[in-house]
């Protein structure tokens, strides 16, 4: 009798010390918006575009020809038709037709405090970013802003209507310079980054960021270098947590976070590139 009181103990505590000596944890993995591809805390749009990774919508989504190469969550109602999802989908509800390749389509989900979260790190980190001190400043000339950076940590602040008459755009600086361009919308009805040249001399675009702090509306697209290379765009993440995004013909080499994303007509396509910087990380992170 002894002996199997003994034997009933240790099975009793096998699990709390099986978990001890693996340094594993109840606790769940912190949710970290730069983990995503696409934020959005409203609704999204998409029609005849992509985005190559893993999509939260805090409202309703709309998909029609269209790729969502990874997971995708969503808050509210989730409409999808002629697509492909590659992962899981899950939705407060959903209805979709004509969908290739998703592993499962999950509904009757509550994203309520993930959404909460995923917008509270965002705000913030557009606001932080947005308070640190300018270490150089842009010149612009004749329609061309050019911008370099010769820190390892590089802020410079520019007007959205600077950016909306340039024709060009050059950011220059080493492979491991991190630059985070601070756009102040000014009082504009909308912010623009739009038909221009981009050219990138030595920085990395995981390294860059666009923190479209005051915006409340963004127009995006037909961005990139002159001798065009496929899936070259805008090159950098891009933050807008108070905008509604419009974006179409062209590519985003980053992340894309913001209120909404209204539409991607006729084309808009979403890179598989984000910030992996540790230092930009512990801004927004817990971890």
């Amino acid at each position: 009798m002894k002996h199997i009181l003994i034997l009933l103990s240790a099975l009793m505590f096998y699990p709390f010390l099986a978990l001890a000596g693996s340094g594993g944890s109840t606790e769940p993995r912190e949710l970290c918006l730069l983990d995503l591809q696409a934020y959005f805390s409203g609704n999204m749009h998409i029609a005849h575009s992509d985005i190559q990774g893993d999509t939260f919508v805090g409202g309703d989504a709309f998909l029609k020809h269209f790729t969502i190469n990874g997971r995708i969550s969503v808050g509210g109602h989730l409409l999808a038709s002629d697509g492909t999802i590659t992962e899981d989908a899950e939705a407060g509800s959903a209805k979709t037709s004509r969908i290739s390749k998703p592993r499962r389509v999950k509904t009757g989900e509550n994203f309520y405090h993930q959404n909460s979260l995923y917008h509270e790190q965002l705000v913030e980190f557009s606001d932080r970013l947005k308070s640190l001190p300018n270490t150089s400043s842009a010149e612009i000339l004749s329609g061309k802003i050019e911008i370099v950076a010769k820190d390892d940590l590089n802020i410079v602040s520019i007007s959205a209507y600077d950016l909306k008459r340039a024709h060009k755009l050059v950011l220059k600086g080493s492979t491991n310079s991190i630059l985070i361009i601070n756009v102040d919308n000014e009082g504009l009805e909308r912010a623009e980054f739009y038909r221009m040249s981009l050219e990138l001399e030595g920085v990395r675009a995981e390294n860059i960021i666009y923190n479209f702090y005051n915006s409340k509306k963004l127009l995006l697209g037909m961005v990139g270098p002159v001798k065009r290379t496929y899936g070259t765009g805008i090159q950098g993440t891009l933050i807008a947590p108070h905008a509604s995004v419009k974006f179409f013909m062209g590519v985003i080499d980053g992340g894309l976070y913001a209120k909404t994303l209204e539409d991607s007509i006729p084309t808009g396509q979403v890179d598989p590139l984000k910030i992996r910087s540790p230092r930009l990380r512990r801004m927004v992170c817990k971890q």
